[in-house]
């Protein structure tokens, strides 16, 4: 079960998360905060949750069929911010 722990994976994405909320403060009006979730999901894992993901401290834990239900989530941002800050994203953090 050892060989099994991939809380690094959590760990890690969790990291990556703040790094794009903090970019996120600093392109927004008055530095407000865009809520971000950190996501890690296992295609073609052996186990199932019960929802299909499950939250680890501030990071959702899926398996591909739960996906879909972690992104469809509401939250505040309106379709209008979206593209805005895709562009930001994109210009500040590129592709390795």
């Amino acid at each position: 079960m050892a060989d099994w722990d991939r809380s690094d994976l959590v760990e890690s994405v969790g990291r990556q998360a703040a790094a794009v909320g903090d970019v996120l403060k600093q392109a927004c009006p008055g530095g407000a905060a865009v809520p971000v979730v950190a996501v890690v999901c296992f295609v073609g894992s052996e186990w199932a949750m019960p929802a299909g993901w499950v939250m680890v401290g501030s990071v959702a834990v899926a398996e591909a069929g739960g996906l879909g239900r972690v992104l469809r989530r509401r939250g505040p941002l309106g379709r209008p911010e979206r593209p805005h800050l895709a562009h930001v994203l994109d210009a500040a953090l590129p592709p390795r």
